[in-house]
């Protein structure tokens, strides 16, 4: 512009367009404010903003081993900015949350499992016995499920837990689920608290249901914490009662993978990352029910 200017006129000064490069000053301003503004927003607010993004990849010569086969990948961690510890915590429970794990009960030479990816379903229950290599369907749950536990009463499977995994919700289930084993029949049975994670173990008529009880303080079907959590279920009227002990200590900093019950005796079997070089150790607590 200056070179035509200097033709036209024939004088040697600076042409200027004042509102024009007012318009050209702001907007390189504004481009240059936008990865600020997204750094401000990566550093207050999107760095505990965790999501889990599902996608179904099909592929024509996959082989039949890896049908329902599942890859969890963690991506975009910067780790340097990390400060609050139930943040990371729940960021650590949504990862472990992918892993699908199936329930299980046995009956005789006959072994239940349920809730967890079976052959390529996550509502199915089926039975596998010792004499033979293949899964049998035998009932399906009213929705996709994960983390279930379970035991066998008198011809009853109990599945208690879970989480609903074509649901955004995480916050667990408030439903008991059974089946009749001889007659195939299913049916469910409301109980006063949400729960997932769970592992059972059974004394007589009695189910001990040991796990995780989430809080949602909105009811918008937002998980906000866990809570640990130990009852009993009476299978002759079905109820729920709270064993009060002190299984948040227990559990504080730890996951529980298996609960046994033995002569008014809980076992909890407890996993924990003490961190490099040991990695997870597992403990072992006793909590004495009378």
């Amino acid at each position: 512009l200056e070179g035509l200017y200097y033709k036209i006129t024939g004088k040697n000064s600076s042409y200027i367009l004042p509102s024009r490069r007012k318009f050209i000053s702001q907007l390189a301003l504004g481009i240059a404010a936008i990865p600020f503004a997204g750094i401000l927003y990566g550093v207050f607010k999107g760095r505990y903003n965790f999501k889990v993004l599902k996608y179904t990849l099909h592929f024509e010569d996959l082989p039949d081993a890896f049908d329902g086969y599942k890859i969890t990948q963690i991506s975009d961690i910067h780790s340097g900015s990390f400060d609050n510890k139930e943040k990371v915590e729940y960021a650590i429970d949504l990862i472990n949350e992918q892993a699908f794990s199936n329930g299980t009960a046995a009956l005789d030479d006959t072994v239940y499992l349920f809730g967890g990816i079976l052959n390529g379903s996550m509502d199915g229950i089926t039975t596998w016995t010792n004499n033979t290599t293949d899964l049998e369907n035998i009932g399906t749950l009213p929705i996709e499920l994960n983390d279930m536990d379970g035991e066998i009463v008198n011809q009853i499977l109990y599945m208690f837990g879970g989480w609903d995994t074509s649901s955004s919700s995480n916050v667990g289930s408030t439903n008991v689920y059974t089946l009749d084993i001889d007659t195939g029949d299913q049916s469910q049975i409301t109980i006063p608290v949400s729960l997932r994670e769970t592992y059972t173990s059974t004394v007589e008529n009695i189910i001990y249901v040991g796990g995780l009880q989430p809080i949602d303080s909105n009811n918008d079907g937002t998980l906000d914490s866990l809570k640990p959590y130990l009852g009993a279920f009476d299978t002759l009227d079905n109820s729920l009662q709270e064993i009060t002990l002190n299984v948040g200590d227990i559990l504080d900093n730890r996951r529980l993978v298996h609960l046994q019950v033995i002569n008014n005796t809980a076992f909890l079997i407890t996993s924990e990352n003490i961190g490099s070089p040991n990695g997870f150790i597992n403990r072992v607590y006793e909590a004495d029910l009378n």
